[in-house]
């Protein structure tokens, strides 16, 4: 989806990615990283829009998904040493942060937080975007 934003046309895209605890379904998150990178992000790269990815990563930060998804170019929203979790939803260190936002390098996420969970396990962040490029 491309959104009109106060920085500029922006590509947004939500991801789901398979849990590890099934091998299957981390076998088809991998596959899904891989065509993910090949298709659609080489299309929003050629029409030169900034990238933001959203959504369960089922991934930490040093995570496969997470460093497969930083090879393509896209950067961790989460701030490294700010020790809070997205799921499930319970206080550090009993939860660990697997829902995210990335971003390519035209943007910079100038805040970050968990927020309380409303019906879900997993708390939902929120973000704040600049333009850097």
């Amino acid at each position: 989806m491309t959104l009109g934003t106060s920085i500029g046309q922006i590509a947004v895209i939500q991801g789901d990615f398979g849990s590890p605890r099934f091998r299957s379904k981390w076998n088809h998150a991998h596959k899904m990283v891989d065509e993910f990178g090949n298709e659609l992000l080489g299309h929003i790269k050629q029409r030169e829009l900034p990238v933001v990815l959203v959504g369960d990563l089922n991934s930490t930060p040093s995570g496969s998904i997470s460093r497969r998804l930083s090879e393509l170019g896209l950067f961790r929203a989460k701030p490294k040493h700010y020790f809070v979790g997205t799921y499930p939803d319970w206080p550090w260190p009993f939860s660990v942060a697997i829902d995210d936002v990335m971003t390519s390098g035209e943007l910079s996420i100038v805040r970050w937080r968990a927020e309380n969970a409303t019906g879900s396990d997993h708390r939902p962040i929120s973000v704040e975007i600049v333009r850097v490029r």
